[in-house]
């Protein structure tokens, strides 16, 4: 499988966890009580997971929710570039654009939108 399943939506972190519209925040906290929450006190909960080893590469992924319920889910490569303010050119973020449109047709192909 990769990554992310485009029928159904599951996305896999790692052979020992897959997260489906089934998942929920009370389930991966207890799974993973070390990884980094972040709370908003609104019924928002964001979680963690660092540096995972995806089709090698390396990303950092957030996945929302809202209540018990997964909101949405935010990777990231785990050795982009990270920049300031100060340091942004056109160039630098075409070149980040660049890299993440490779990934994302190696892994789906040209489309972007799905059910």
């Amino acid at each position: 499988m990769k990554f992310m399943d485009l029928d159904n939506g599951n996305f896999k972190i790692s052979d020992i966890l897959i997260i489906s519209r089934n998942t929920h925040f009370s389930e991966l906290l207890e799974k993973f009580p070390n990884n980094k929450i972040w709370d908003i006190k609104n019924g928002y909960r964001w979680i963690y997971f660092d540096n995972e080893n995806i089709n090698e590469k390396k990303l950092n992924i957030s996945i929302c929710f809202k209540n018990e319920n997964i909101f949405e889910i935010h990777f990231s490569f785990s050795n982009s570039t990270q920049q300031i303010w100060s340091e942004w050119t056109t160039e630098k973020e075409l070149e980040q654009k660049n890299i993440y449109d490779f990934f994302l047709t190696s892994e789906f192909g040209n489309k972007r939108k799905y059910k």
